[in-house]
């Protein structure tokens, strides 16, 4: 069992620092092999996702060589299996970032570029919001009759049982509305 104390190369014992673990060079039998204990691999998964925050650009022996500054003695091949259980992916201008948030990144590049290059999709800076409360219900029916009289002024709606969220464009033909159904003077 290990006891978390490891002896230096002076022959003193160090106990913060961590036993180094696997098959040594040169040694097939995997009876040697000691497998690093459960709440160390916690650790320093910890101490890894730390140094990636500091500076995702670091490569994977560089990571080594900070974890031994933190007392935490693993090998590159140990650091890019981690890596890869905590779902970090290398992105070539980032450096280390999590998966979820490269899926997120390319999904805002490509809404951008959409956004950005789209002849379909039309920009209105200027917004007026409208709220309605109304009695259950009857916010559709609010929403039909608005629809209907104010169709070239109306933007869009939001509908809910009890309310309706109108949006106008903020110039004066959303104005002439909002006056016309006595919401502004």
């Amino acid at each position: 069992m290990h006891s978390g104390v490891t002896t230096a190369p002076d022959g003193h014992e160090n106990p913060n620092k961590s036993k180094k673990y696997g098959m040594r060079k040169g040694e097939d039998n995997v009876e040697n092999f000691e497998a690093r204990p459960a709440d160390e691999v916690r650790r320093i998964k910890e101490a890894i996702r730390f140094i990636l925050e500091g500076n995702p650009k670091l490569n994977q022996i560089e990571v080594v060589e900070k974890l031994k500054g933190m007392d935490f003695y693993t090998s590159q091949p140990t650091v890019s299996r981690y890596i890869k259980e905590m779902n970090y992916s290398r992105d070539s201008k980032e450096g280390y970032i999590k998966k979820e948030e490269v899926l997120v990144k390319e999904k805002k590049e490509v809404l951008l570029d959409y956004l950005n290059n789209s002849d379909r999709v039309r920009r209105i800076r200027h917004v007026k919001m409208i709220a309605f409360k109304t009695a259950p219900g009857e916010a559709q029916i609010l929403e039909m009759h608005l629809q209907e009289a104010y169709r070239e002024q109306i933007l869009g709606t939001v509908l809910e049982r009890e309310s309706l969220v109108v949006f106008i464009e903020d110039n004066e033909v959303g104005l002439e509305m909002l006056r016309s159904i006595g919401m502004h003077d």
